[in-house]
């Protein structure tokens, strides 16, 4: 949670100087908290007015969120 305010915080700094904040994950963000995976977590709480997500397919297979 502290991590979505603090992108929504960012985000919010550079809309305001015309540029834009992207978020890039890595496999730490599938780990589970109280039942939900911290990457459900940071979409959820983040503004997508402000934080823009670049998905990287490589470190979701890596954390084994991807079923085949």
């Amino acid at each position: 949670m502290r991590l979505a305010d603090l992108f929504n915080d960012v985000g919010a700094v550079c809309h305001q100087a015309g540029m834009k904040f992207g978020y890039h994950n890595h496999h730490s963000e599938f780990e589970v908290f109280d039942g939900e995976q911290g990457i459900d977590l940071i979409f959820a709480h983040t503004d997508p007015q402000f934080v823009q997500m670049e998905l990287d397919v490589f470190w979701v297979e890596k954390a084994g969120a991807i079923e085949r």
